[in-house]
């Protein structure tokens, strides 16, 4: 493969290659994905959260080198923040009373990350983007490139 980097202007070459590349890759992750999910059931039918007990060894497949199957079993979990404000009241309005109701660390099991709002930074005046500037790390991102193809009539 040529070394892409090298290349001052891209050619229609390239631009072919690149569409080629973004068709492989898209057909490719789809393939891993159901194969990836086809073996960890079949190996790990019941997983725990995390990798330290989901381990399969290839010994019973057959293999000499002592190598195993790890699996990372990842649990996404998602706030309700209706739901969560709905929770902070019930306790809140628990306190007090003799209801058995846990007192939970919220600031604790709850992370708040700043994110900028993307649409209301662009409605900044430039005296307020430059002052607000200040507190951001502002770097270029990877390009996404596509090639949209015309629908035949």
């Amino acid at each position: 493969m040529t070394d892409i980097a090298q290349v001052t202007t891209p050619t229609l070459e390239d631009l072919k290659k690149l569409y080629e590349l973004q068709e492989q890759l898209a057909t490719v992750k789809a393939a891993e994905a159901m194969l990836r999910r086809r073996i960890a059931d079949h190996f790990f039918p019941t997983p725990t959260e995390g990798s330290a007990e989901n381990k399969y060894p290839l010994a019973q497949l057959g293999d000499n080198t002592g190598a195993i199957l790890q699996m990372d079993h990842k649990i996404n979990r998602k706030v309700l923040e209706p739901e969560l404000a709905v929770l902070k009241a019930k306790i809140e309005e628990a306190k007090g009373t003799d209801a058995p109701l846990p007192k939970l660390p919220f600031n604790k099991l709850i992370k708040y990350t700043p994110e900028v709002v993307t649409a209301e930074y662009r409605k900044l005046t430039a005296e307020e983007r430059k002052l607000f500037d200040e507190a951001l790390n502002i770097k270029p991102g990877m390009p996404e490139v596509k090639i949209v193809i015309p629908k035949r009539g």
